[in-house]
């Protein structure tokens, strides 16, 4: 069913957010699980590279290039 929507709310703009938020999901889940990982920490919850490599038993240093290797995938 539709959802209400607010009197500012364009459905063409929800439209493509939600088609990038897809095409985000499906890019992500083609990562290797390690570099995923780290995005998923990192820019999903924000967390600070100290608090990522302390998560999934690496460096901070190594979180950094395991970012960069994401970024340059997607």
């Amino acid at each position: 069913f539709l959802k209400r929507r607010g009197p500012n709310i364009d459905p063409e703009n929800e439209l493509n957010s939600q088609e990038l938020k897809n095409k985000l999901r499906n890019c992500l889940a083609k990562l290797p699980d390690t570099l995923r990982d780290v995005v998923a920490l990192r820019d999903l919850a924000e967390m600070p590279y100290k608090n990522v490599a302390q998560i999934l038993g690496i460096t901070p240093a190594t979180a950094r290039v395991y970012r960069h290797k994401a970024l340059r995938l997607l």
